[in-house]
């Protein structure tokens, strides 16, 4: 009876089923049969994983003659040893170059506050005879890269005995701002005049000149050489009336005002300029304070140089921190895997890239670590592992035209594709909006202009991961291969809009 029963009603489904002529219509998989091959896509932004944007930057010094320029005498000649550095740094997917524009109290611009630099022609106040500031700015963003003034604070010279100071140099001016400690003559960092006219100079570049940033290094008071800083009656002048029970916290107090001040400076005339402090890489070893790192250095931030770097940081004076971590990953006393771990758990919302060492890597070091790119290697490795570390800060230039144990093929390997600088500091203008027309006519892509100032990122997309292939300011570009590439919108603070995505075929 059961096997009937089923039988039966076997029958009867077959007989619905051809009851029809035609078949009930089912959702159509492709509503659009003959879709514009240049626009079709089935891959939406949220499905792509984006790369991690990072901040490349190198160091060009200009003081003691380090990277540039070697030649004194012949502007063209300059000029283009200048360019050639540009193009090594683009050639390499370097996007930010750190330009020393003031290394010892002086300009490699036109300037009314402070001389021409000698490390320029040669002679300090010599006019070089053309707008060398202005070009530099030009030539770099030609190139798609960001140019922050480099500046250092208070030096103005490394010895005195050799030093040939122009007429309107700060130390004939103003000899009474002057500290001699050993050979070297800097700026009194304890002097309110010296703090009003480091904050003219920064205000009177800015004013004349589109820089993105401006760059501080580790100079601030003096690195010990074991005798007394020369401030004692600065100290009961300025810090005893203040209130200041020790010279060390109103030493440190006076740079504290100084990074302030210049902070707010640059809110003043250019809020969209980056303000970054590359600092020495210790701040306080952990036996003179338990926030400090895991490092037995004799000399720190807080404790010789008197800068706190950690407060600047937790008052959001600076745009972004930049800790020299030169001392390799062998090193007992200043170990950099400690300090590349340390650094990110200290700073707290301020943003954090890394400073490394390149000029020491050659085949004729004393130190074997530094003959081969094994430690080079593996300290990018180790940084990146740091969710909170957004880019790196190479030392120097030179490295890239002497390119000593094949340094620039191991930066290849690091750098393998162009990056996105992260946003730094404040927002000046309004975040940009995707693209909504993006499309493709064989392999040229084309898409919407959204307006002055907007550049364009171009990803080719591999297994739902984008691959950054260019950063442009035009409204088209011509790809390879087939496959699917997309598109955003990128804005003067590095804010970045929502991908669009178009399949080329």
């Amino acid at each position: 009876m059961i096997k009937k029963f089923f039988l039966l009603f076997a029958m009867a489904l077959v007989m619905l089923a051809c009851g029809d002529d035609e078949p009930s219509p089912g959702p159509n998989p492709n509503p659009n049969p003959n879709p514009d091959p240049g626009t079709e896509t089935t891959l939406k932004p949220e499905d792509v994983t984006m790369p991690r944007k990072e901040i490349r930057a190198v160091w060009l010094c200009t003081v003691r003659d380090i990277d540039w320029p070697r030649n004194k005498t012949n502007p063209e000649v300059q000029k283009q040893e200048f360019i050639e550095y540009l193009d090594l740094f683009k050639q390499h997917n370097i996007n930010t170059v750190i330009m020393q524009v003031r290394p010892c109290a002086d300009a490699f611009y036109n300037s009314t506050l402070e001389p021409w630099s000698q490390f320029l022609t040669g002679t300090q106040g010599q006019d070089p005879g053309w707008d060398v500031m202005n070009f530099m700015i030009e030539e770099t963003h030609k190139r798609g890269m960001e140019f922050h003034a480099w500046m250092n604070p208070y030096r103005i010279c490394e010895d005195y005995t050799k030093f040939n100071p122009a007429a309107n140099a700060i130390s004939k001016q103003h000899p009474e701002w002057v500290m001699q400690y050993g050979k070297l003559w800097i700026l009194n960092p304890g002097l309110p005049e010296v703090r009003q006219h480091l904050c003219n100079v920064v205000a009177d570049l800015l004013d004349k000149y589109n820089v993105d940033g401006i760059h501080f290094d580790d100079y601030f008071y003096p690195y010990p050489d074991g005798t007394t800083l020369p401030d004692m009656e600065d100290y009961k002048k300025y810090g005893v009336p203040a209130g200041f029970t020790t010279i060390a916290n109103w030493r440190r107090d006076n740079v504290n005002k100084a990074i302030e001040m210049v902070h707010n400076t640059i809110l003043a005339h250019k809020p969209g300029a980056v303000f970054s402090i590359s600092p020495f890489c210790v701040w306080r070893n952990a036996s003179a304070d338990p926030r400090g790192s895991q490092t037995y250095t004799s000399i720190t931030n807080y404790d010789s140089l008197y800068a706190d770097i950690l407060k600047w940081c937790e008052e959001n004076w600076i745009d972004l921190v930049v800790p020299q971590l030169y001392y390799t990953t062998q090193n007992q006393n200043a170990n950099f895997l400690k300090l590349v771990q340390w650094w990110p758990d200290n700073v707290g919302t301020c943003p954090l890239a890394i400073g490394l060492e390149l000029d020491l890597y050659s085949p004729n070091h004393s130190q074997a670590v530094y003959q081969t790119t094994t430690e080079i290697e593996q300290e990018f490795f180790y940084a990146r592992r740091q969710q909170k570390v957004q880019g790196f800060f190479l030392f120097c230039a030179k490295v890239f035209k002497e390119n000593k144990i094949n340094l620039l093929g191991k930066i290849a390997q690091m750098f393998p594709e162009p990056s996105v600088i992260p946003f730094f500091g404040r927002t000046t203008v309004s975040a940009p909006s995707a693209l909504t027309q993006l499309k493709a006519d064989g392999k040229k892509l084309t898409w919407e202009n959204k307006g002055n100032g907007m550049r364009y990122v171009v990803y080719r997309i591999e297994a739902k991961e984008a691959h950054t292939l260019d950063i442009v300011n035009t409204t088209s570009y011509e790809v390879i291969g087939t496959g699917y590439y997309a598109v955003s919108v990128l804005n003067a603070d590095n804010t970045e809009s929502t991908i669009a995505i178009v399949n080329v075929k």
